[in-house]
């Protein structure tokens, strides 16, 4: 296998995302989710906040992951990283697109093209402000 597969959420104790493997433990019937970083240690994180990394990397050499937000050539459109149907999804969730209209989805075949122009600027998670209307 060629790609690394790591996941990202924030901790229940620091509210700061953790990286690394995920682990999913079930004690009497209670799901709890941790991320066990390189160092070993686990951590417990918010289930709502897991996000997988996308092996995709931006412009500014940051990895990108599920529920980053993203904006295209630092213009003001404004996408969220989804993972739908078996692929990882940039949903258009802000920014007039002209005359096309509203393009709602681009899939990791086509992001392959415009990794060089992807920007994360935040995340769903802790930065709400950016996909406001």
């Amino acid at each position: 296998m060629d790609r690394e597969i790591k996941f990202r959420g924030i901790s229940k104790k620091s509210n700061q995302f953790i990286y690394g493997d995920l682990i999913r433990i079930v004690i009497g019937g209670n799901i709890k989710f941790y991320i066990q970083a390189l160092d070993f240690k686990k951590v417990e994180i918010l289930k709502e906040t897991i996000g997988q990394f996308t092996c995709f990397i931006d412009s500014k050499r940051f990895a990108i992951y599920e529920g980053d937000i993203i904006s295209v050539n630092d213009s003001k459109y404004i996408y969220e990283v989804l993972f739908e149907k078996g692929s990882f999804v940039l949903y258009h969730i802000k920014g007039y697109l002209g005359k096309w209209g509203i393009l709602s989805r681009i899939y990791d075949d086509d992001m392959k093209d415009l990794v060089k122009d992807l920007k994360v600027i935040g995340s769903v998670h802790k930065n709400k402000e950016l996909i406001q209307p």
